[in-house]
């Protein structure tokens, strides 16, 4: 979250896969007043995350859609009941679901290449999907080449993205909030990230090379 906050600016463009009520959003919309594309699939949640902008004045400066983002545009299941822990019902978990009788909800499905299609790019993006990254990163092909886009915070961590990611032009960081930011990464030629578990809970950050924004006036510097 200090990330975005640092890295945002007026006007710049913020893609939030997986709001869930919205926390990403509130902040870079109501904070650092940026522009942003907000996606829940979950319809309860997407009503918390609607009352939220409603509360914070925001739909302004939000385009909030209740879909899911996948690998090609259709529909897909998700369980409805686990709150911020909803995922996509799918292959082994489908039995289960059943068995337990555990509520589950048919959404829509966009990919990120269909939805920002004409639209100015966003310079940063949070996926918090659940497991469904892959598949994300999948349907973003054409947009993660994009040279507006500098940084994308993933939740999840695995060698598999870092390579989709690296093979983008990004570079693997870990964020220290409470550290001195580091020099801005270089571009790095495909296929030469090394692949590292993570540590820590935090999302994990890849970057662009980009300019440094100077220190927002009254924020973090």
């Amino acid at each position: 979250m200090a990330f975005a906050l640092h890295l945002l600016r007026p006007d710049d463009r913020f893609l939030d896969i997986g709001a869930n009520v919205g926390t990403y959003t509130i902040l870079a919309s109501g904070v650092a007043q940026a522009h942003s594309i907000t996606l829940e699939p979950i319809p309860a949640t997407y009503a918390s995350l609607q009352r939220n902008l409603r509360l914070n004045n925001l739909h302004a400066l939000v385009t909030s859609h209740c879909q899911a983002v996948g690998a090609e545009p259709g529909s897909l299941r998700f369980t409805a009941d686990r709150g911020p822990m909803n995922r996509v019902v799918t292959g082994s978990s489908l039995p289960t679901a059943a068995n337990t009788l555990e509520a589950t909800v048919e959404v829509p499905v966009t990919t990120v290449d269909q939805l920002l299609t004409g639209i100015p790019a966003p310079l940063l993006w949070k996926v918090d999907v659940e497991g469904f990254e892959p598949q994300v990163l999948q349907g973003a092909a054409q947009a993660l080449h994009n040279p507006e886009l500098k940084a994308v915070l993933l939740e999840a961590d695995t060698p598999a993205l870092q390579a989709v990611m690296s093979d983008a032009g990004f570079s693997r960081l870990r964020l220290r909030p409470l550290q001195p930011p580091a020099p801005a990464p270089q571009r790095r030629h495909p296929g030469r990230l090394r692949p590292q578990p993570a540590l820590d809970p935090r999302p994990v950050l890849r970057a662009k090379a980009m300019p440094h924004r100077g220190t927002r006036a009254g924020g973090p510097g």
